[in-house]
This record gives C-alpha cells, sequence and structure tokens, in this order.
C-alpha cells in the first residue's frame, strides 16, 4: 500500500518538474512555440 502511495507520489512530481521545466522553457525561448 505505501510503495504503491509512494510510487504514485513519484510520478506525479516527475510530472511537474516536466511541466516546470517546459513552461521555463518557454519562458525562456518564447519564438519556438
Amino acid at each position: 500500500m505505501l510503495i504503491a502511495v509512494g510510487k504514485r507520489i513519484a510520478m506525479t512530481a516527475e510530472l511537474l518538474m516536466n511541466v516546470v521545466n517546459n513552461v521555463d522553457k518557454r519562458a525562456i525561448n518564447p519564438k519556438k512555440m
């Protein structure tokens, strides 16, 4: 049970980091969009 919750939290954190990275790239390089 705890392992499943930990995996879900890790996946969510990874998705959030990907979103943040994409937003950062867009903010730095708006012309690429």
